[in-house]
């Protein structure tokens, strides 16, 4: 079972090496969020590594829970989350069929219910309706990257324009 990023490094056979942590910023980060369980991780890491393109396929189960529990989950700035999911290569869906079904079995909740979006004060109307676009963009790329590869589909046909 995947607990910690280091149980990802395991799996995919990847030795870590200690030398590295004082290279960069980014292996600085790394050398600190590798022991931490994935749901310890903020949203600020979980972006990072979409953002870094690393070990994906584990991270976005992760990433879909906290858009599910707060559509505008962020560190930097609202929707830092669903921005940076926005940002994956279609090849990465295509591969991934069943991450895309199951991020877009989400993405149709947050659509079909925008007042989700609503419910947070802390954000402007602007970022609202900005975030909200960027949902709407990627239930419609997951939607057409199902239906062009001949799978079955999550049933959108109530979900609002």
């Amino acid at each position: 079972m995947i607990e910690r990023i280091s149980d990802i490094e395991y799996i995919k056979q990847i030795s870590y090496d200690v030398k590295d942590e004082n290279e960069s910023v980014l292996a600085c980060w790394y050398s600190i969020v590798r022991n931490k369980r994935l749901s310890e991780l903020t949203d600020g890491d979980i972006a990072r590594f979409i953002r870094q393109n690393l070990y994906l396929e584990y991270i976005l189960p992760e990433a879909t829970v906290r858009i599910t529990k707060n559509p505008l989950a962020s560190e930097l700035y609202n929707g830092e989350i669903i921005r940076m999911i926005s940002q994956i290569e279609d090849t990465f869906w295509k591969e991934n069929k069943a991450l895309c079904n199951d991020l877009l079995k989400t993405l149709v909740i947050i659509v079909n219910n925008r007042s989700l979006l609503k419910d947070h004060e802390y954000a402007h109307d602007d970022e609202k309706n900005e975030v909200f676009n960027i949902y709407l963009l990627l239930t419609n790329r997951c939607e057409k990257i199902l239906t062009c590869q001949g799978d079955e589909v999550v049933d959108t046909k109530k979900r609002l324009p």
